[in-house]
């Protein structure tokens, strides 16, 4: 419990860039001597410098986790086939009538593929791929949910408030996320992204998780969701050891693309 607070810790002040000492109590629902010793932790680390009445991050903004922050277009080219299949199976769930949120990435962009021309939705999303694809759709409604866009994801993240987001009924989600696990949740590779997911997430009851196999197990940025915020979860195929692990989680729904070809 100490190890993944600190670690919550030290994303939010990241985050937020600079926070006081009180804030951390209240946030993290601790005692101001716990404070004091979660921060001696990280500046150790050095990834935090004291200030006056607080502490500041020294990071850019984003922090190098693996290959997660791997430019998108390079992206598309890892698990094509497995990423289609996911998505395929995505589109099944999306009804006349809906309004849906797509999330940026590679897996999510590829569920408009598998729509008919005919449907009738709309589609919220921060990604300027979804929006390319779904303005080719005679009835599909568009919205956009972020207002600065970012080259590296091709996406559009926050700046300002959701106050759209605060207003819309989004009957179902299709999220992205560059790693999952059972400890650290759902994550993401940037700061920019995590207020616009966390929102969309807290907003929707029905949530569906597009990951590959590649994505789980690995520790990511920032946690944006707990997995057990998601109705389902789809995904290629998981190894006997990974079911285990998931097994636990009793009230979501693995569905696994590779085994339905079988």
């Amino acid at each position: 419990m100490k190890s993944k607070r600190i670690y919550e810790m030290e994303h939010y002040i990241h985050l937020h860039k600079k926070v006081s000492l009180s804030e951390l109590e209240e946030k993290f629902q601790i005692s101001i001597n716990t404070v004091r010793r979660d921060i001696k932790e990280l500046l150790k680390k050095e990834v935090i410098k004291k200030v006056y009445g607080g502490v500041e991050s020294i990071k850019d903004g984003i922090i190098q986790t693996e290959d997660v922050l791997i430019d998108i277009e390079k992206r598309h080219h890892t698990k094509p086939k497995e990423k289609q299949n996911i998505a395929k199976k995505a589109a099944t769930f999306i009804r006349d009538g809906d309004t849906i949120y797509i999330d940026s990435g590679t897996t999510t962009l590829g569920i408009l593929d598998y729509l008919s021309q005919d449907i009738k939705i709309t589609v919220v999303t921060n990604s300027l791929p979804v929006i390319n694809k779904a303005v080719k759709f005679p009835n599909v409604d568009i919205i956009l949910s972020g207002n600065k866009y970012l080259k590296r994801t091709s996406s559009f993240t926050k700046l300002g408030t959701y106050s759209i987001l605060e207003r819309l009924n989004v009957s179902k989600a299709f999220m992205a996320a560059t790693s999952v696990s059972i400890d650290n949740g759902v994550m993401n590779a940037t700061m920019e992204e995590y207020e616009l997911k966390t929102k969309v997430v807290s907003k929707t009851k029905e949530k569906y998780l597009l990951v590959d196999c590649s994505k789980f197990n690995k520790l990511g940025f920032i946690t944006f969701a707990e997995l057990t915020e998601f109705k389902t979860i789809i995904t290629d195929s998981l190894d006997d050891e990974l079911m285990k692990q998931f097994a636990q989680l009793k009230n979501i729904t693995f569905i696994e693309t590779a085994k339905e070809e079988v």
